[in-house]
């Protein structure tokens, strides 16, 4: 076994697309021999200003290049397949967490490569996430077509490990806008808005291919306004009875910074599209106000300045 300096070990699969690699620990837990040595110099760990870093699973520093998944999400799926996720979800706990959610959600770990998005570290029973996947899968490739630019993460996997609804996507390469946002000036500030709202113009280029008029998400969930997916306000928004827009269009549904990604001053990705659908300019920018982002009165007791305040609200005006 050839020795290239200071490594960590990794396993190749060849039955998946493309050239997957394991961390170790993982690959230990499969039992598998086939290994190859990837230099710890390859690390791109850098202060979050630059990109995101990568958390660290037994020692192991992960990086793109040792944590690429290949694997398509249908249901035929060889059995390899299914423990190889359920293994990966196994490396999903504390040190690699990066969104914790309240009882009932779902935490968002990250692992090289992919982010990962499950309820297991909870006792209590999750929301049904199952119809919130799918409008995701759904949603991404519509998207896609208009967004030359601007990068979409792969959907490797979406369904039940351990009884609990799974979802593993690829990680974008950049850093969260609201990650960014502290170390950022004004004038950057204002050049993201306004390439968000170039964003939000070409996904309402998108119009329903059926003609249909209601508000509608890409898949509808039949239990939406009761399973606590939602804010009750939210499903009040935007399934109230009179809700027939002239301009239906295609809306992501959830533009907050934290799911803009960027780079170099650029949003290049946008994550997140479990709530996208079809709504009109008013409605999405409504949600986006009252939903969203927050609201001058939820900061009543806090001794904040003027200042502090417009930068907390900047993004509300989105849609204006």
């Amino acid at each position: 076994m050839l020795t290239l300096g200071p490594c960590v070990h990794a396993i190749v699969y060849p039955w998946l697309s493309g050239t997957t690699f394991l961390p170790k620990a993982l690959a230990a837990r499969l039992g598998h021999q086939q290994w190859i040595h990837i230099p710890l110099s390859q690390n791109t760990s850098r202060p979050l200003t630059c990109t995101r870093t990568f958390p660290s699973t037994d020692g192991i520093a992960l990086n793109p290049a040792i944590f690429l998944p290949g694997l398509s999400m249908s249901p035929a799926n060889p059995p390899e397949a299914m423990q190889y996720w359920e293994s990966v979800l196994s490396l999903c706990e504390g040190s690699t967490q990066i969104y914790p959610a309240d009882e009932g959600g779902r935490d968002v770990f990250a692992l090289g490569n992919v982010i990962v998005k499950s309820s297991h570290l909870h006792g209590t029973q999750e929301i049904d996430y199952s119809f919130a996947d799918a409008n995701e899968v759904k949603a991404i490739p519509v998207a896609r077509k208009v967004l030359r630019d601007i990068r979409v993460p792969e959907i490797y996997f979406a369904g039940k490990i351990r009884g609990r609804q799974v979802l593993i996507q690829e990680r974008l390469p950049g850093v969260a806008l609201n990650v960014a946002w502290p170390y950022l000036s004004q004038l950057q500030k204002k050049s993201f808005k306004e390439q968000a709202r170039a964003i939000l113009q070409q996904l309402h280029t998108i119009m329903p291919h059926d003609g249909r008029q209601a508000r509608f998400h890409v898949v509808s969930d039949p239990n939406i306004l009761c399973n606590g997916r939602i804010n009750p306000l939210e499903g009040e928004i935007l399934f109230a009875d009179a809700n027939h827009d002239a301009d239906l269009s295609f809306m992501h549904n959830d533009f907050t910074q934290s799911n803009c990604i960027v780079d170099r001053d650029r949003i290049v990705g946008l994550v997140d599209w479990e709530m996208a659908g079809f709504f009109c300019w008013k409605t999405a920018g409504e949600v986006h106000r009252r939903i969203r982002t927050p609201q001058r009165e939820h900061f009543v007791n806090a001794s904040l300045s003027e200042d502090r305040l417009q930068d907390i609200m900047f993004w509300n005006d989105l849609y204006d």
